[in-house]
């Protein structure tokens, strides 16, 4: 589905080397909010050992991220829960990313009930237009600027963005990568 340079930037992305306390230096994430948001099971966050800290992924951070921008407009964790359920399952993060480098606007969409999704502006109007029927109450999120904003505040072994004249560039391991 994706090319190899893409697989490799993914990789980066998803390998969890990030403590909590970067998570809360790049965030507006609290340890305490990780605390509690782990103990309500929305989350399982890696831990080196049982006395250690727990481990992220820039896209953990982005996940996490966007549920506590969904949490500070007044939604409940116990709605938001779907969505992480769904980040889990699905290259969301991944393909916004990709959109991202690409320019082109991404935003998430939920309903909270079964509906979930990373569309462009066009796959949106699109998906809005066949499902205008349905009266449930959604939310239409933004991740663009939410994800340019991670990638290039988090420095990690394994993972660096640059991005010079609109091109973003990848440090993946010590090496860089133009998609």
């Amino acid at each position: 589905m994706w090319s190899e340079k893409w697989n490799r930037i993914f990789e980066a992305i998803n390998t969890n080397v990030l403590a909590c306390n970067q998570l809360t230096k790049y965030t507006d994430i609290t340890y305490r909010m990780v605390n509690d948001w782990d103990f309500r099971g929305m989350f399982d966050a890696e831990r080196q050992t049982t006395r250690g800290w727990r481990k992220f992924s820039t896209a953990d951070v982005m996940k996490l991220s966007i549920i506590k921008r969904l949490k500070d407009t007044g939604f409940p964790l116990h709605k938001l829960k779907g969505i992480l359920n769904w980040f889990e399952y699905n290259p969301a993060i991944e393909f916004s990313v990709k959109q991202l480098t690409e320019n082109i606007e991404c935003y998430l969409y939920t309903d909270f009930e079964d509906e979930y999704g990373i569309y462009s502006n066009e796959e949106l109007l699109d998906f809005l237009r066949l499902k205008k029927e349905k009266e449930r109450i959604a939310i239409i999120f933004p991740v663009n600027h939410l994800i340019k904003n991670i990638l290039t505040s988090i420095k990690s072994i394994a993972l660096e963005v640059k991005i010079i004249s609109g091109q973003y560039m990848f440090k993946v391991n010590g090496e860089w990568i133009i998609p």
